[in-house]
């Protein structure tokens, strides 16, 4: 069996006519998304917790040295959903 990037599953899945994707990963699973620029939406759900550095990351590292080379986004949305934020982010 070959191993295949990120980028060359999305484009074989592109050859099948299927451009649109639900990702709900874990924290390396959303890190390989953004780290390869492969995301245009992100729909983040917040509780109003905090559980420190004892939680689970959300995203794995994105080894970002420069604020500079950080993944910009534009809030689209941002509403109260039962108790927690919803916001939604759309690349630049």
């Amino acid at each position: 069996s070959s191993t295949q990037t990120l980028p060359q599953i999305l484009t074989e899945l592109a050859q099948y006519g299927i451009t649109r994707l639900l990702v709900e990963g874990g924290p390396t699973l959303i890190g390989q998304f953004i780290t390869h620029n492969l995301i245009d939406q992100i729909h983040w759900l917040q509780a109003p917790i905090l559980i420190g550095s004892d939680g689970i990351n959300a995203i794995n590292s994105l080894n970002i040295t420069k604020l500079i080379d950080a993944s910009k986004f534009k809030i689209i949305k941002n509403q109260i959903l039962d108790g927690n934020n919803l916001l939604i982010l759309k690349t630049r």
